[in-house]
């Protein structure tokens, strides 16, 4: 489990808007696959033109669900800190499966991937985000656990094959090394391990103005919140039998889970009502 805390500057401001416009700034890797970012970087290299980018990031913006009760914030988060702080890269554009910008896609809300000593990890991404954490914490649970303990993958299923068929790596070698993993009949298949990575965000009433982790003294509340969580999340995941997984958890406290939706939708150039 980690916990993630928005900063405030030395005024005491919170830096949430910073969060919400660094995330419009990946919105581009994270929706749309590798070899369409390579060929707008090799025509804006051709032509001296950013236009390709352009093109890129409007279409990427225009796959959002334009409404603030959506979840899409969430799990635009969830990329950045599954691909930064556990260096699983995203292996399926989800976002580019969608056959409406107001729809959200059915499945893990991500499927990233990273080489183990033995084979392949694969994880399953859900974002939830709640005022009350427990109930984050409880639907993560809820959503992950079949994708998980199924002895068959019957549950994961469809997910697995739309990686096999939409995998999105780079280079044709690499691709075709990966795509064995999905594949049922190869030996590959039972060097496939399951994981997850869950992002629970929630609101946290007296949220401490922190500038920097430096200042975090070891007596602070925001210590004894944490264990608390850890212990929470502890005994849920036992009471959900899925202990024998390696689950990574963020906690990200928000003031307000609901400015932080409008804040993400407003950096990409949205401006949905509820």
């Amino acid at each position: 489990m980690r916990t993630h805390l928005i900063p405030a500057d030395v005024n005491g401001i919170f830096q949430a808007s910073k969060l919400a416009e660094f995330l419009a700034d990946l919105v581009t890797d994270y929706c749309l696959p590798r070899d369409r970012r390579t060929e707008a970087f090799e025509e804006a290299h051709r032509t001296g033109s950013n236009e390709p980018f352009n093109a890129l990031r409007r279409e990427a913006g225009e796959l959002f669900v334009d409404s603030t009760t959506s979840g899409e914030a969430g799990e635009l988060l969830l990329y950045l800190l599954t691909e930064r702080v556990l260096g699983a890269p995203q292996i399926l554009s989800k976002m580019t499966l969608k056959t409406s910008n107001m729809m959200h896609y059915h499945g893990a809300d991500g499927v990233h991937a990273k080489h183990t000593e033995r084979g392949l990890a694969l994880y399953w991404g859900e974002s939830k985000i709640h005022e009350d954490r427990a109930a984050a914490v409880r639907e993560c649970l809820e959503s992950v656990g079949p994708f998980l303990t199924d002895p068959n993958r019957k549950a994961a299923t469809r997910d697995l094959g739309l990686v096999r068929d939409n995998l999105d790596v780079e280079g044709k070698k690499l691709k075709d090394a990966m795509v064995r993993f999905f594949i049922k009949k190869n030996p590959e298949w039972n060097l496939l391990e399951l994981r997850a990575a869950c992002l629970v965000g929630f609101n946290l009433p007296s949220y401490p103005r922190y500038t920097s982790v430096a200042e975090i003294a070891d007596d602070d509340e925001i210590n004894r919140a944490i264990s608390s969580w850890a212990s929470h999340l502890g005994t849920h995941i036992i009471g959900n039998q899925l202990d024998a997984f390696e689950i990574d958890f963020f906690m990200v406290p928000f003031k307000d889970v609901a400015d932080f939706r409008k804040l993400t939708l407003s950096a990409l150039g949205l401006n949905a009502d509820d």
